[in-house]
């Protein structure tokens, strides 16, 4: 990364850019930041806005330079007729030769908020997502939310270390329970997943109850304590998406209990040892036959 100083200012209420780098001296310049606007989608993708204006409301788009946080790339895909081709070139150089390691950890840090605020205000009418076989036929097991939304995820700072916490609730529509757990995590990049287990916290978001079989009780308390000094909504919060959960499931199960009646009537004549038309390699007697 480049020496210089960081293209990005954090002002402690949103993220500027720093009026210290020359081609930003000029305050009339303003940044918005958009990203990939799929809330199952984790591409990386986020689109940083130079506008011109006196106030950020009032300011026009003047350039946008489309970067990956993952792979700290940079692309121009946008540009006002007004920027000549030398300018434009000059933009993306800039950005390209000088965002900072501090820069790319900010528009990281961006990316998770705006695309987790995606995922609570997600329509789950809307949301396309195909669960396994497995899961289509133990209906009544829990099912963790980010597999759906990558961004979904909780991660809590508890005495300077961050956790992970991932969320699973009843995915069967016909079931009224308000249970669910969460599997937490302790991040770090130095040990293994499995090795950074804290353990299960099962909590009733109606009942309040909580339960804890193993793992380091207290720790677990305390992490979940912050999240909702974090979230003080969380009770919404996990209700919203257990049911959201259960109507991505029913659709999703609809779907597939629907293509396997529609291959059903092309396989009458498929023989029990042929392949199975499903694709599945498995021979028909041991795979959609019995379906």
């Amino acid at each position: 990364m480049s020496a210089n100083k960081n293209i990005l200012f954090d002002t402690g209420k949103n993220i500027t850019l720093n009026p210290e780098e020359p081609f930003f001296a000029d305050a009339s310049y303003h940044l918005d930041v958009e990203v990939c606007s799929k809330p199952t989608c984790d591409c990386g993708g986020v689109s940083l806005f130079i506008k011109e204006g006196d106030t950020f409301e009032s300011a026009t788009i003047k350039y946008k330079v489309k970067v990956n946080v993952f792979d700290t790339l940079v692309n121009s895909i946008y540009d006002d007729e007004d920027f000549t081709s030398e300018k434009r070139d000059e933009f993306f150089h800039f950005y390209y030769d000088n965002l900072t390691d501090y820069d790319w950890k900010v528009l990281k840090s961006i990316y998770r908020v705006k695309k987790f605020n995606l995922v609570e205000g997600v329509n789950p009418d809307k949301v396309y997502f195909e669960f396994t076989k497995k899961d289509y036929r133990e209906v009544s097991m829990m099912y963790q939310y980010g597999k759906i939304f990558p961004n979904g995820d909780f991660y809590v700072n508890y005495q300077d270390t961050w956790y992970l916490l991932l969320d699973n609730y009843c995915k069967n529509p016909e079931c009224e329970c308000n249970d669910m757990y969460f599997h937490i995590f302790e991040m770090d990049a130095s040990r293994r997943p499995e090795d950074t287990s804290v353990g299960v916290y099962f909590y009733n978001y109606q009942t309040k109850d909580v339960k804890i079989d193993e793992g380091n009780k207290e720790l677990m308390k305390e992490i979940v304590a912050e999240l909702f000094t974090i979230h003080p909504e969380a009770d919404q919060i996990f209700e919203r998406r257990s049911n959201n959960l259960k109507i991505i499931y029913e659709l999703a199960k609809f779907r597939y209990e629907k293509e396997n009646r529609l291959l059903k009537t092309h396989v009458n004549k498929v023989g029990r040892n042929e392949p199975c038309p499903c694709g599945s390699g498995k021979k028909y007697k041991r795979c959609c036959l019995k379906k």
